[in-house]
């Protein structure tokens, strides 16, 4: 098992057998912090969007959005 992106590097063929999700959860006290703030404005910006969305097998549609906060917990 392996990944399309390394895969298509190689020149090697690439069989999908299914699809994951991975997401970045932050605490709520850390989302102000300098090392949060500098990973954020990575994800928002559009140099780097471009550079990922050329990576083979990956889907970046929400890459960077904010998909839910919950209150002062």
């Amino acid at each position: 098992m392996g990944i399309q992106a390394a895969a298509g590097s190689l020149g090697l063929d690439f069989i999908p057998v299914g699809d994951e999700r991975y997401d970045l959860c932050i605490p709520a006290d850390l989302w102000e912090t300098e090392d949060v703030l500098v990973v954020r404005e990575l994800l928002e910006d559009p140099e780097f969007s471009k550079a990922v969305r050329r990576l083979q097998g990956y889907d970046f549609r929400d890459c960077g959005k904010i998909m839910g906060k919950t209150g002062d917990e």
